[in-house]
């Protein structure tokens, strides 16, 4: 359970892997599958002056399938494919606003102080939303040579390679080539 008391959420994080093992062919067929939430952490994001308190958590769904081969010597090799789901992604947003915010710039109620009475709530950007959301798909290589210390001795370790395409949507209107040729400066 993921829990963020910023926006009194409490999520559920199920998480389960499992797999099937060949034992004549040491072959093992491999799943997983899980949803991870992540707390807005950057104080910029959060701050009542600059961001907006009101975010709430991010959220990725991982999805994973791989097939293992172990082969003599301690020898293994690993593929595995996944694909990474995310929603709620906190981005900057120029159009995010509170249409009721308390009017309690300092500086108005210094230098104009009947504009603060008679006017007590205002229109403050709020300059990050949740509206992004993407996801990433891939394929993981891995090949390790392990050892057991009491038996033997002798190099061990890993090495690993992923390619992954990401692809991110931050829902966030972009000028055109128009508009960014012919600004009136």
């Amino acid at each position: 359970v993921d829990s963020y008391s910023g926006s009194r959420e409490v999520n559920l994080s199920p998480r389960v892997t499992g797999g099937y093992v060949i034992e004549s062919t040491k072959t093992s067929f491999l799943a997983g599958h899980g949803i991870h939430y992540n707390s807005p952490v950057s104080v910029e994001q959060l701050s009542q002056k600059s961001g907006n308190p009101n975010l709430f958590m991010e959220r990725s769904e991982h999805n994973s399938i791989g097939i293992q081969q172990e082969f003599v010597n301690g020898w293994s090799v690993k593929v595995e494919a996944f694909r990474n789901i995310f929603q709620n992604v906190i981005v900057a947003d120029n159009f995010i606003t509170d249409p009721y915010a308390p009017n309690n710039d300092l500086r108005i109620v210094a230098n104009d102080p009947i504009k603060a009475i008679n006017q007590p709530l205002t229109q403050r950007n709020l300059n990050y939303s949740n509206s992004g959301y993407g996801h990433s798909d891939g394929v993981e290589f891995f090949i390790k040579k392990a050892r057991d210390p009491r038996i033997e001795s002798g190099a061990y370790g890993w090495i690993s390679y992923t390619n992954s395409i990401t692809k991110r949507i931050n829902n966030q209107a972009r000028r055109t080539t128009d508009e960014n040729t012919n600004r009136a400066l």
